[in-house]
């Protein structure tokens, strides 16, 4: 009995399948997904903002990076976020994934926080270049808030980010960042 029930859903697996559209015929990221890729992988994918302004005993970083590295095909990217206290990278706060979701046709980034927390959401482009992320974070209790990044494009090595958190129908700005290109790559870590 277990044979033919196997058979019968392999038979069904089989009659599901639809081969993959010819590449021509695929919905390819849009230009802007693919350039917004290479710019963050400048300098080695290494982006360094200063936390002086938001430093304190109970948020010891003198600076954040964000490391990404390409995905399969380098068509998505793989990222971390970690803290640097006295001079030395520590452990990852967030590991990140952007990558171009081909069913909702939208760039999406996730987020996994070192507390078991999640985020998710899309990025957009900005017209007057840059881009806007929006998402929501699930913290480990199951609760739930919404937040944007706004970032500028990178001139001359740096970039700004802005973030802002959903309070009513607002979003009302919290932090702001110079995030800067270092010369060097910075430590890998895998």
């Amino acid at each position: 009995m277990h044979k033919n029930l196997f058979t019968c859903l392999g038979l069904l697996a089989l009659l599901s399948f639809r081969p993959p559209a010819p590449e021509a015929q695929r919905p390819a990221p849009p230009a802007w997904f693919l350039e917004h890729l290479q710019e963050q992988m400048q300098h080695g994918g290494l982006s360094v903002a200063d936390n002086s302004d938001y430093q304190s005993p109970q948020e010891p970083a003198e600076a954040y990076a964000v490391q990404w590295r390409w995905g399969p095909g380098q068509k998505s990217l793989f990222g971390r976020l970690y803290a640097i206290e006295a001079g030395q990278a520590q452990a990852d706060a967030w590991q990140l994934r952007s990558f171009w979701h081909p069913g909702k046709h939208q760039a999406m980034v996730q987020q996994f926080g070192a507390d078991g927390s999640y985020a998710e959401g899309h990025l957009l482009p900005l017209k007057e270049g840059g881009t806007q992320l929006e998402q929501t974070f699930f913290a480990p209790d199951g609760s739930e808030r919404r937040v944007r990044h706004e970032n500028s494009a990178i001139v001359d090595g740096e970039h700004a980010g802005t973030s802002f958190k959903r309070v009513g129908e607002e979003w009302q700005p919290e932090r702001s960042y110079i995030w800067l290109l270092p010369e060097s790559p910075g430590p890998e870590q895998d």
